[in-house]
């Protein structure tokens, strides 16, 4: 996935009418996460317990990549490699945090990349150069660079893991849709490339009160089973439902490509795992730390 999604929005522009990039980038989310599927008819390859119907019509309407593996099992050298095209091991930036050096060690450690640098390219920036907007909203843990120092007209800033999120917009998801939708409409009239980079479903957990008291009365799955978890997962899918409803809303949709993926794959431990029937997790290069849900709609894509 590292330069593959570069590499495709640059051939989209090369051969199309300036299409416009919505690029929803999840936060920790198992490649069985969702209801949708990975694998149409493959009931071990969508949650037994939570519950995404605005993201399985996403999938009704596009392509589901079944086995699509992030850059990396760790959240900054997986973003720092998705917007570069670029390796971590590349890139230097292997971690979201630096190094360990031990007295013990008998090998010198590499060097170690804390600051996406400016030197690198990015997406954004290819795309200004074709006369693009563009947006980056959400995390960025990229360290202390600004997603305006690659690229990106409209930001966040230098945000990390904390959403800021409350009670009434959990892990900022509905923040991050309404900031999205405002910037689509300013920028109707001309391409753009939108990133939303939620903080949902990274831990802590956080959601709607009313989530929770839904989830608090469906029947556990085998797989899948953690309350807080499932309302979180349907709140960031009612997010999706009001971004692509704001696309169609703008007559947007015959003309922009809709990318739905997560930096890695969920948290895990020996006794729990969201990421099961895949081994491991987060942090490891099992598939449940790498394999994710990956599903693009859009111009030329039959569903």
């Amino acid at each position: 996935m590292r330069g593959f999604f570069v590499s495709m929005a640059l051939a989209c522009v090369a051969h199309a009418e300036s299409p416009n990039f919505v690029f929803v980038l999840v936060d920790d989310m198992a490649w069985s996460g969702t209801s949708a599927g990975m694998i149409e008819g493959d009931r071990e390859s969508k949650s037994d317990f939570y519950q995404t119907p605005n993201i399985e019509k996403l999938a009704g309407q596009g392509m589901r990549f079944s086995s699509a593996y992030s850059p990396a099992a760790l959240c900054s050298p997986s973003r720092a490699a998705i917007l570069t095209g670029k390796t971590p091991a590349q890139l230097h930036m292997t971690t979201p945090g630096g190094g360990r050096v031990q007295a013990w060690q008998q090998l010198a450690a590499p060097q170690h990349v804390m600051d996406l640098p400016e030197s690198e390219t990015t997406i954004a920036e290819l795309l200004k150069k074709k006369g693009y907007a563009t947006a980056h909203l959400g995390k960025w843990h990229l360290g202390r660079t600004s997603p305006g120092d690659h690229g990106f007209d409209v930001h966040d800033g230098s945000t990390e893991n904390d959403s800021g999120g409350t009670a009434e917009n959990p892990k900022d998801i509905f923040g991050i849709t309404e900031r999205a939708i405002e910037f689509m409409k300013e920028n109707r009239n001309k391409p753009f490339y939108l990133q939303l980079s939620h903080f949902a479903v990274h831990t802590p957990f956080q959601s709607l009160e009313k989530s929770a008291e839904k989830f608090s009365k469906v029947r556990k799955g085998d797989r899948h089973d953690d309350v807080e978890m499932a309302a979180m997962t349907w709140d960031l899918d009612a997010s999706i439902g009001t971004l692509l409803a704001g696309i169609d809303e703008l007559g947007l949709a015959e003309n922009t490509y809709v990318v739905f993926m997560s930096d890695n794959g969920g948290a895990a431990t020996p006794r729990s795992s969201q990421n099961l029937p895949l081994n491991g997790g987060k942090g490891t290069f099992y598939e449940g730390g790498i394999r994710v849900p990956l599903i693009i709609r859009g111009p030329g894509i039959p569903a």
